[in-house]
C-alpha cells in the first residue's frame, strides 16, 4: 500500500489524529488505543464488516495456547485472505506491530523463560 492508501485506510477507520502515518513512525502507539480509536464496523475484511477483528486481535495474547492459535489463524484469514489487503488490514497490522515480540512464538531460552506465547 502506498502512504496515501495507508492514510486513507486510517481515515476510513476513524482513527484519531494521533494515529496518523507520521505519528506511527515517530512514536509508539498504545495497541489498546488502536483497538479503541478504530471504527472497526466501518471497515471491511475478507468476509464483510470488520467489527469482529478486535476480539480476534486480543485473542493473540490469551493465556490459552489454543485460543492464541485460533486467533492467529482467524486474523490471518480475514485481514490478509489470499494476500489481499482490506481496509481492516492496516489497523490490524498496527496492533500486531505494536505488540511486537509478544505475538511471536518463541522457543525455550537458556534462562528457562519461554516467550509470551508459551507461558511457564
Amino acid at each position: 500500500m502506498s502512504e496515501e492508501e495507508v492514510a486513507a485506510v486510517l481515515a476510513a477507520a476513524g482513527a484519531s489524529s494521533r494515529l496518523t502515518l507520521d505519528q506511527e513512525l515517530a512514536e509508539p502507539i498504545d495497541p489498546a488505543e488502536v483497538l479503541a480509536a478504530t471504527h472497526w464496523g466501518a471497515l471491511e475484511h475478507a468476509y464483510g464488516p470488520a467489527d469482529d477483528v478486535p476480539e480476534m486481535l486480543t485473542g493473540l495474547t490469551h493465556v490459552d495456547e489454543g485460543v492464541r492459535s485460533r486467533a492467529l489463524s482467524d486474523v490471518h484469514h480475514v485481514v490478509h485472505h489470499q494476500n489481499t489487503l482490506y481496509t481492516a488490514t492496516a489497523p490490524a497490522a498496527l496492533y500486531v506491530a505494536e505488540r511486537g515480540a509478544g505475538l511471536r512464538p518463541e522457543t525455550q531460552s537458556r534462562g528457562g523463560s519461554r516467550g509470551p506465547l508459551h507461558p511457564p
